[in-house]
């Protein structure tokens, strides 16, 4: 059975017919939706178990949330590519750094 894609359906008969067919979620939504966790966590719970593509609720909740996932980068020294070629460590709020580059190693090439 094919879920038909020209159908608007709610989330619940959406996740139902799915689950009926055995098919498995490809994800492809951005933002709130897609990105926040909702729509894996309602395809998680014991009652809908619906197979999803991606990240489960809990790591795509935590990678959504910016301020939290930027407190380690804002807080530590932080190895970055550069454009020009090259790792950089750049400081971004450790302590004993002055806030500038302070290692250049080259990128062997292949």
């Amino acid at each position: 059975m094919c879920v038909n894609p020209h159908r608007l359906l709610d989330l619940q008969t959406f996740a139902a017919e799915a689950r009926e067919a055995g098919a498995v979620v490809l994800n492809t939504l951005h933002a709130e939706l897609g990105d926040n966790g909702f729509l894996q966590a309602y395809l998680e719970q014991k009652e809908v178990q619906v197979l999803h593509t991606g990240s489960d609720s809990q790591v795509t909740a935590l990678c959504h949330d910016k301020v939290y996932t930027a407190k380690p980068w804002t807080t530590s020294c932080l190895l970055v590519a550069s454009a020009t070629g090259g790792l950089h460590l750049l400081n971004t709020g450790c302590k004993g750094c002055s806030g500038e580059t302070r290692l250049v190693l080259p990128v062997p090439s292949s």
